[in-house]
C-alpha cells in the first residue's frame, strides 16, 4: 500500500485497497493549493503550521505542504483515531507514532506533542 498512489477529497486522503478505498494519514511532502476546511493555526514561536485532522502544514511557495508532526507544539483537539495510552496518573494519546499530553491552557484542555 505505501507505493499505491493517494486519492484525495476534502481534506481526507484516500488509498485503494483491493475494490474499496481506505482513508489514511496525509503523505508527508504532499502539497495543496488551499488549506482543508476547518484548519487551525498552530504557532511554536519560530514557524506556523496549520493542523487538521492529525496532519501539520506549512505555507510554501504558493500552497502548503504537509510536514512531519513537529514536537513540542500545542494543538486545541486531538487527530480522529487517537488511542489513549497508560501513563501512571496521567494520561497520553497516541497517533501515528506521536504523542499527545493534555495541557491547560487558559483554564481550556489542550494537547502537547511528544516523542513516543
Amino acid at each position: 500500500m505505501n507505493n499505491a498512489p493517494y486519492f484525495y477529497d476534502d481534506g481526507i486522503y484516500y488509498q485503494q485497497v483491493g475494490s474499496d478505498y481506505q482513508e489514511v494519514y496525509p503523505p508527508v511532502g504532499a502539497v495543496l493549493t488551499e488549506l482543508p476546511d476547518g484548519a487551525i493555526e498552530v504557532d511554536d514561536g519560530s514557524l506556523v503550521y496549520y493542523y487538521a485532522g492529525g496532519a501539520f502544514y506549512v505555507q510554501q511557495d504558493g500552497g502548503f505542504v504537509i510536514v512531519p508532526t513537529p514536537l513540542g507544539v500545542i494543538v486545541p483537539e486531538l487527530p480522529p483515531g487517537v488511542v489513549q495510552l497508560s501513563a501512571g496518573n496521567s494520561a497520553l494519546y497516541q497517533f501515528n507514532e506521536v504523542c499527545y499530553q493534555p495541557v491547560f491552557v487558559n483554564g481550556v484542555t489542550q494537547y502537547r506533542t511528544l516523542r513516543h
